[in-house]
């Protein structure tokens, strides 16, 4: 599967009559395998990873510490579980966080039946990704029910609220640092209910805090386990675990709790409310790239209707829908999928302030001058694939037949 979307191609012709001219043509990145964690590390996330300072942080998890100083007096002590990870395991970091996200549900009156539980999954590897990918975080959260504590047995990617990945003997930090990064991505694909997602590095001397959005993947320096000021961000990060940053309120995750005597275990599904009815059970079909567009496209139960979202400049000169609805005005045109609906998700605008500090390195660029997303919902009467999907010379002789007759 190709990382590039149609977020990096050239823009359509401007076809004003005194100034006929070319839009610049976009920077394109190199083709990877979807799947492949460490292709896409190294050759993606190298343009979109920006190091940012702890109150660039807050500004991103759109917390402050004047509001967390009004639920947290002080922020928590655990210089003594911070010491103990001296040979930093992955039990010894799931314990201090879930000590910390105990702490933080108890102080912002979470609901009581729902906790966010920190596991080790180091020779685990999570179900259900669109891509196939078989990555293998150390670490993940879970939502949890006090009524039913007992850790699922299969951890899907669509049931996950963030990854964490820890500094190992035999990788440098740097790279089990973009290795952590690029899991975080992952997540993202798996969870069209969310803008943001959520990941955190550790080692022996601290850990680094992750945000990842269509924007790019920003990650702080490296805290302390001991300094309270940096104890404080990553309550504020935990946090939003339990209150996720701008969150798709149109969308439903159903996770469903097999029977102890289940053959079987069935991925979370999603609810989708749109103007044009709700659509139950909705599964992913295929995902676009980490950055940009972020495209996923959900199948529906009713046949051939599926669901394209993705992240877009509201001031762009065209929208898909509209382009596919002029296409269709003259009548049904082969070969080219029908729109049902099409527009803004309510609520899911996000911005990224330029003028906020963020470091980077000679590799990485701006990816591109919008500084404002909105997710754009298309609901289309086709489910059409690629044209180098086809299997058989028939089937695209079958293609490009369907295309010549609308002409």
């Amino acid at each position: 599967m190709k990382y590039q979307d149609e977020e990096w191609a050239a823009d359509p012709l401007d076809t004003n009559e005194d100034d006929f001219t070319l839009s610049p043509v976009k920077d394109l990145f190199p083709s990877v395998s979807g799947h492949d964690r460490q292709e896409v590390a190294e050759n993606v996330y190298p343009h979109f990873s920006y190091e940012v300072h702890n109150n660039t942080m807050w500004k991103l998890l759109k917390l402050s510490e004047e509001r967390f100083s009004k639920d947290f007096s002080e922020a928590p002590h655990f210089q003594t579980r911070g010491s103990r990870i001296s040979k930093q395991t992955p039990t010894k970091c799931s314990i201090y966080l879930n000590t910390i996200s105990e702490t933080v549900r108890k102080r912002i009156r979470q609901t009581e039946w729902l906790y966010i539980k920190f596991v080790d999954t180091p020779y685990e590897r999570p179900k259900d990704h669109a891509t196939g990918s078989i990555n293998r975080p150390d670490l993940v959260a879970l939502q949890i029910w006090e009524k039913d504590p007992e850790i699922p047995e299969n951890k899907f990617w669509s049931a996950l609220e963030a990854t964490g990945e820890l500094k190992s003997s035999h990788r440098d930090s740097r790279g089990a640092f973009a290795q952590a990064r690029s899991y975080v991505g992952f997540l993202l694909q798996a969870r069209p209910d969310l803008t943001t997602g959520l990941g955190i590095y550790a080692e022996e001397e601290g850990f680094k805090l992750i945000l990842h959005n269509s924007f790019g993947s920003f990650g702080t320096k490296l805290c302390s386990w001991t300094a309270q000021a940096d104890i404080a961000l990553l309550c504020a990060w935990v946090w939003r675990l339990y209150e996720p940053i701008i969150p798709d309120l149109t969308i439903i995750r159903t996770i469903i709790r097999p029977a102890a005597d289940a053959v079987e275990c069935i991925p979370p599904t999603f609810d989708i409310e749109t103007p044009d009815g709700l659509f139950q059970d909705c599964s992913i079909r295929t995902v676009g790239g980490h950055f940009g567009r972020r495209t996923i496209v959900l199948d529906t139960k009713i046949p051939g209707t599926v669901i394209k979202e993705q992240y877009v400049d509201p001031s762009r000169r065209y929208e898909e829908g509209q382009t596919l609805e002029r296409i269709h005005q003259e009548g049904i045109f082969p070969g080219v999928v029908r729109v049902g609906y099409s527009g803004p998700v309510p609520g899911t605008t996000m911005k990224y302030d330029k003028k906020w500090k963020v470091q980077a390195g000679l590799e990485q660029i701006v990816p591109e001058d919008a500084s404002e997303k909105v997710k754009m919902r298309l609901v289309l009467r086709d489910a059409a694939s690629p044209l180098l999907d086809a299997k058989t010379p028939q089937d695209v002789l079958i293609a490009i037949y369907d295309l010549l007759e609308g002409k």
